[in-house]
């Protein structure tokens, strides 16, 4: 069976508090190369700052996840899509309809 491709179909961010305590939150979709939601990938992120790390993170059946980062100081947090991971499927970044990266800016 041949592997199918999987791809970032949108990533969008907000943020909410106070610029010395904030939460950032961001929204991930992805979709196969037939431009199909998928099941329940696993998606791998990274963050930096100082609450810098990264983890997977399990889709819904849609194929979206949503992701917050809690107790932020730092200025920005740029987030990035590291792979997006499931059985008989491989992440082709080339394919994105949006950017790998995402920079959540602190509150005013």
């Amino acid at each position: 069976m041949p592997v199918q491709g999987l791809y970032l179909h949108k990533f969008t961010g907000d943020e909410k508090g106070d610029s010395d305590d904030w939460q950032a939150r961001v929204k991930i979709e992805v979709r196969d190369d037939s431009g199909d939601r998928v099941r329940n990938p696993l998606v791998v992120v990274a963050w930096d700052g100082a609450s810098a790390g990264s983890e997977s993170f399990e889709a819904n059946k849609d194929g979206k996840v949503e992701i917050r980062i809690d107790g932020l100081s730092d200025e920005s947090v740029t987030f990035t899509v590291i792979d997006i991971v499931k059985d008989g499927y491989r992440y082709q970044p080339g394919l994105n309809n949006a950017s790998a990266s995402l920079v959540v800016k602190a509150p005013d």
